[in-house]
């Protein structure tokens, strides 16, 4: 944290990052003026993130309306806002900042893309879970391909790898395991992100940072997080506001079909 004493009035500034978004890829900085104080905000990631911001303030004047919402591109620092103090008056100012992967305001998932299935060529597996799955999909647009553990994983979608976890060895059928699975996230031009989970560990070949191209190996199924046998997670969402994901579903080129929707229980071959 950073102390700031200004005309005998002290405030604490505090940069909070979103529960979940453990990363410091977004940065908050300074600038005195003879006018008051500009804030800047840099984002020094691949991706772009959402940023939720707001300030407590005591006689200075904003020139943004609070609290504030805004997207960072991709390697951008940008001027967020600036700070005008009354005249002949002790001031200050506090502030907070919550930041969330992806571009909640710009962010369409193209609809009739049409994707890959994420394994071999000739290789079929079953959707173990589908959509509103009750197991652990209520509400989500999410699939799950059984598959043992080891079984190559293959880009559905060409993107950005924005974030990777490969270190868990650790898996249960129950939700204390949730935050244990090793998982990969790739940016898509239309700026869905999918999330590929329950890698096995150091099961994954690609580096954050990374182009992937559709059809390109990214790593090896497993079974660990939350999981109640060896799978791959499949799920495409677009960020929201607050950190929320909002799933989206994808269609599948499959060997018998140019484009489908893909149901639970049924089996499928690439």
């Amino acid at each position: 944290m950073i102390k700031h004493i200004l005309l005998g009035l002290v405030f604490l500034c505090a940069g909070v990052a979103a529960i979940a978004q453990k990363d410091k890829n977004i940065v908050v900085s300074e600038e005195q003026t003879d006018e008051g104080v500009i804030l800047y905000i840099e984002n020094i990631w691949v991706c772009p993130y959402t940023v939720e911001f707001d300030a407590e303030l005591t006689n200075v004047r904003a020139d943004q309306a609070l609290p504030l919402r805004v997207v960072v591109p991709a390697g951008t620092r940008m001027e967020l806002m600036r700070l005008e103090p009354k005249p002949n008056a002790r001031w200050g100012y506090r502030y907070n900042y919550n930041y969330y992967m992806g571009d909640a305001v710009n962010a369409r998932h193209e609809e009739d893309f049409v994707y890959q299935l994420p394994f071999e060529k000739g290789a079929a597996f079953v959707v173990g879970q589908g959509y509103n799955g009750d197991f652990s999909h209520r509400g989500e647009k999410a699939l799950d391909f059984v598959m043992p553990v080891g079984t190559p994983v293959h880009a559905a979608r060409g993107g950005v790898v924005i974030k990777v976890r490969s270190d868990s060895n650790r898996g249960c059928s129950s939700e204390s395991c949730r935050d244990d699975g090793n998982f990969l996230l790739i940016l898509h031009e239309d700026g869905s992100i999918a999330n590929y989970a329950h890698f096995k560990f150091r099961g994954i070949v690609v580096n954050e940072g990374d182009a992937v191209a559709q059809g390109q190996l990214i790593g090896y199924s497993g079974n660990t997080g939350w999981s109640s046998g060896p799978h791959l997670h499949f799920q495409v969402y677009v960020t929201g506001f607050s950190n929320k994901r909002i799933s989206v579903a994808t269609y599948f080129r499959t060997a018998s079909s140019e484009s489908m929707l893909l149901r639970e229980k049924q089996s499928y071959k690439r």
